[in-house]
C-alpha cells in the first residue's frame, strides 16, 4: 500500500530531488514495467524503487534509495500561487483533504514530500532550518486520509539527531504526525545535494 508524506515549515524550503541520482526515471509506473530496470517482485515492490507522484525512480542500490529525497510544492486546488499561505485561504474553498491538513498544520508552507527514511527527511531539514523554525511531517496511506490522532504524536528536536543521540526512524516510522524543532545551526550533509540537471527553484537560502 502506498503513502504519502507532507511537510509544513515555518520557512520556505527549496524544491527539486536531492540525494543520490537514480539510474532512471520514469514518467509512470506503466512505462517503468516495459523498462529493462523492472523486476518483478511477488510479495512486494522492489526496495530501490521510489515513487515521487507520478514518476517512478529507479535507484542502483537500497542504500543509494535511502539518500534520496524530493520536495514539491503543494499545488492547491485553485488557481493561487504555489508560494501563497495556505491557512489563510477562506475554508468553503479548500478541497476536503485541504481542510484537514489545516485542522493537522499549523505552518504555512506546505510541500509534498517524497522520501524512504525519515532519517533521510530529517538530515534535508537540518540543511534548511534556521534556529527558531520549525517543521511538521504528516504521512497518510493511500486509501486511509484521517485527522491526525494526536496521542501518536512524536516532537523530534534534531540537535539531538545532529549529535547522534537519537535515530529519526525509530522516534517517527510509528507516528503519523511529527513536529520538528531545528538545531542550534543548520547542518550541511554532501548526500543531499540538490541534483545537478534539476531545474528546481531554490525558495529561500539562510544567510
Amino acid at each position: 500500500m502506498s503513502y504519502f508524506h507532507y511537510i509544513a515549515c515555518s520557512r520556505e524550503l527549496p524544491i527539486g530531488r536531492f540525494g543520490v541520482k537514480p539510474m532512471a526515471v520514469y514518467d509512470s509506473y506503466a512505462q517503468y514495467m516495459r523498462s529493462v530496470h523492472y523486476t518483478h517482485c511477488d510479495d512486494s515492490e522492489d526496495e530501490r524503487l521510489m515513487r515521487y507522484g507520478g514518476d517512478v525512480a529507479v535507484y542502483a542500490t537500497e542504500d543509494d534509495l535511502r539518500y534520496g529525497i524530493r520536495i514539491d510544492p503543494f499545488q492547491l486546488a485553485r488557481s493561487y500561487p504555489v508560494d501563497a499561505d495556505w491557512t489563510k485561504i477562506p475554508q468553503k474553498q479548500l478541497r476536503t483533504e485541504e481542510r484537514l491538513f489545516r485542522k493537522n498544520f499549523t505552518l504555512p508552507h506546505l510541500y509534498a514530500a517524497f522520501f524512504s527514511r525519515h532519517n533521510c527527511a530529517a538530515s534535508f531539514l537540518c540543511q534548511w532550518l534556521a534556529p527558531g523554525d520549525r517543521a511538521e511531517l504528516f504521512t497518510h496511506w493511500a486509501s486511509d486520509l484521517r485527522p491526525r490522532s494526536k496521542a501518536n504524536d512524536v516532537i523530534i528536536d534534531l540537535q539531538a539527531f545532529v549529535e547522534g543521540r537519537i535515530c529519526v526512524e525509530e522516534e517517527a516510522g510509528n507516528s503519523g504526525f511529527v513536529s520538528f524543532i531545528a538545531p542550534k545551526e543548520p547542518r550541511e550533509d554532501p548526500r543531499l545535494l540538490l541534483l545537478s540537471d534539476e531545474t528546481a527553484r531554490i525558495a529561500v537560502c539562510l544567510k
